[in-house]
């Protein structure tokens, strides 16, 4: 059953009334500790390539779906194991991407998420907001430098946030800049996880209800840890929404396509992404066999051949939804060709991959100028 009063909510100003209440735990304050941040307020952002089903059960959960009197905002039910339902504020927006709030437990809310992704048939998947897109958005989102903890994290980071009212401290440790052992001197590649998070402080901090301290992770996690501003913490929210859309609509733009010019001629529309790696691969089949391995989240598979020395074609697709994609691999580089069936955002993922596996420095020169950060920075690497 939907939550009393929750499917009658007929104003986005009522709307935001009851996220206010659930930005703070009940019975909130600093004794909750750990235990009241987890039941803070927390929404997910999903990339939609379809129209979620009202009702449906797998064999992780089941769910069901309830219309508010707001057009494009829903209530959606989510139980684990016949538990207790895990309750989100689904807001679909433009439909592209969709935005789930909640403040129930984090460990709960993240496996609700992860089945309504994994049980959705490939109608949602995680956005992934590569290291460039969390650090450039969120110097531009908050008052604060982003925070990059220690390890990737799913739900909200774990380090501590340092004195009251001090700068956030930006820490480089999480997904370093040194390229994997598949490079020249490198060490072991990474964990597979999406790159890192930032902590974001947007408001006025001298108020509790003017501001929000929010955690944002590389799979679209919005934690909020203080504050009492629900403005500011979806304001930071629309923010990425805003620069994860811009850089897919670029990717977009880029696959390859033929275009009738009518007296039977066609020329070709679309153009290469061209990606740089921190350093020269080594070993360049180890590295393949890596990046393109079915194994979760990323669920990327691919055939390879030898093209030349050190050279290689990868015929690639993306497991969740079925597209495909043409690499070529060589080197310090690799050039991303998308067919136009394929969506973008499976290049966003193979972006996020290749961060986690081989080294935060792997840039795509595309998405990068798209998102605004390090503009023209990254230059199309020759042919090898």
């Amino acid at each position: 059953m939907a939550a009393a009063g929750l499917s009658r909510v007929r104003a986005r100003r009522e709307f935001t009334r009851i996220l206010e209440g659930r930005l703070r735990a009940p019975g909130g304050g600093r004794r909750g500790g750990d235990a009241r941040r987890t039941a803070n307020l927390k929404s997910y952002v999903l990339d939609s390539t379809g129209r979620l089903r009202r009702r449906a059960k797998t064999d992780l959960a089941s769910w069901r779906m309830y219309d508010t009197e707001i057009p494009g905002l829903s209530i959606l039910n989510v139980s684990l194991g016949g538990g207790a339902p895990v309750r989100f504020f689904t807001d679909i927006g433009d439909g592209r991407l969709v935005t789930l709030h909640t403040n129930d437990r984090a460990r709960d809310a993240q496996r609700a998420v992860a089945a309504l992704v994994d049980g959705s048939r490939g109608m949602l998947d995680n956005v992934w907001l590569h290291r460039g897109m969390l650090e450039h958005v969120a110097e531009r989102a908050g008052r604060t430098r982003p925070e990059l903890p220690d390890r990737a994290a799913d739900g909200p980071a774990a380090k501590s946030e340092g004195s009251k009212g001090a700068p956030a401290r930006k820490d480089m440790r999480a997904g370093s800049d040194r390229p994997g052992r598949h490079a020249k001197g490198g060490r072991g590649l990474g964990s597979g996880r999406a790159s890192g998070s930032v902590r974001i402080l947007r408001g006025q901090h001298g108020r509790e209800s003017g501001y929000a301290h929010v955690d944002v992770t590389g799979a679209g996690c919005f934690a909020a840890r203080r504050g009492g501003s629900v403005r500011d913490h979806l304001e930071i929210v629309e923010e990425f929404k805003e620069a994860y859309t811009r850089a897919v609509s670029r990717v977009d733009d880029c696959r390859l396509g033929a275009e009738d010019i009518g007296g039977g001629a066609a020329i070709l529309r679309g153009q290469a992404l061209n990606f740089s790696l921190p350093g020269q691969i080594a070993d360049v089949e180890g590295f393949i066999d890596r990046v393109f391995a079915p194994a979760k989240p990323f669920q990327l598979l691919g055939i390879k051949s030898a093209i030349g020395p050190g050279y290689y074609r990868v015929l690639a697709v993306d497991l969740r939804i079925g597209d495909p994609m043409t690499c070529e691999v060589a080197g310090g580089m690799m050039r991303v060709y998308l067919p136009q069936r394929s969506r973008g955002g499976t290049v966003m993922r193979l972006l996020a991959n290749l961060q986690a596996s081989y080294g935060t420095g792997v840039r795509c020169m595309e998405v990068d100028q798209a998102v605004g950060q390090h503009a023209g920075a990254v230059r199309p690497p020759p042919a090898p």
